[in-house]
Order: structure tokens, then sequence, then C-alpha cells
């Protein structure tokens, strides 16, 4: 849910710079539309908790690589068909969650800002522009999402081909009362 805040917040952001522009326009435009008092933070929260995300996979990533350095082979994740899968699944549903989003985003601001509900037309509201905005930072978001499963697929992968080649433990008597 946390990737798909995201891309839905840098979907609305292009949107809005792109139609906008920079400056006083993206200043108004942002007033008049209802994003006073909340956005800033909205984004700062996003930023943190991706961050916090991008920081906790990171080590997890660092973690089961240093469990699978001693493993000669490179098995699981599937390759790059692997890699593919995962990255069109993830884009998918990252495009369904966050396009549901932008438009609840956007109609409960207009509802704050004493506009007319537009419903799904929001994603159409600048033609297609905010539509693909969503698809392209999902698509982003996705690249990398797919990229950290993948990389953890593969890691896990080689895990158990060393559980294998690990000596059994030696059993110990159980001391019964």
């Amino acid at each position: 849910m946390l990737l798909a805040l995201l891309a839905c917040v840098l979907a609305h952001e292009g949107t809005y710079l792109v139609s906008y522009g920079g400056g006083a326009s993206y200043a108004s435009a942002m007033r008049s539309t209802g994003h006073d008092g909340y956005w800033l933070w909205l984004v700062v929260a996003v930023v943190a908790a991706t961050v916090g995300l991008a920081f906790v996979a990171a080590l997890q990533l660092r973690r089961l690589r240093r469990e699978a350095t001693a493993s000669p082979t490179t098995s699981g994740g599937d390759g790059l068909r692997g890699y593919l899968s995962l990255l069109l699944g993830s884009w998918a549903r990252l495009a369904i969650i966050a396009g549901c989003l932008y438009s609840v985003q956007e109609n409960a601001e207009a509802i704050a800002a004493g506009l007319p509900v537009q419903g799904a037309d929001v994603l159409l509201r600048h033609g297609l522009m905010p539509l693909l905005l969503v698809l392209l930072a999902t698509l982003m978001v996705a690249l990398v999402a797919a990229l950290v499963h993948w990389r953890r697929l593969v890691l896990l992968g080689r895990i158990p081909a060393l559980a294998h080649a690990w000596p059994p433990a030696v059993s110990t008597p159980r001391l019964q009362l």
C-alpha cells in the first residue's frame, strides 16, 4: 500500500507540475483545489515512510546476501523471466491501487474546496496526462519493488542449498522426567 501511495503522490505532483508549471501558478492551483494544509505533510510522511521501507529492505537484502555468500549456485528467481513476471504483477497491482487512490484523493480535495465531485473522471480531467503519469509512476515504483523482490528470491534460493550441504546435527539424548 505504501508503494501505491508513493506512486500516487508522484503522479499527482507530476500532473500538477506539468499542468500548471512551477511557481505562483502551481501554488494557486494547489490552493484553489483543496491542497492547503495537508499536501506538504502528506508528501513528507510518504517520503519518510518510503525511505524507512527502503532502509529495512536494504538491511534484509544485506543479511540474506551474507547468509548466501558461501553458496556457489545462483538458484531461485528464475532469471529475467522471473523478474519480468514479478514486474508485471507488481505494476498491475500498483496501477490499480494508485489509480483508485488518485481518484479518491482528487474527489476528497474537490469536496474540501467546494468544487463538484468528478468521480473516476479525475484521471482524465487534464486529458490523458494523469492516467499516463499514474502508469509511469507505478512502473517506476514497480521496477524497483520487483528488483528487490527478485533479489530476495535469488538469495533465499541460495540459502537452502547451503542448509543441505551442512552435516546433519548431532542428536543429543533427551532427559526424561
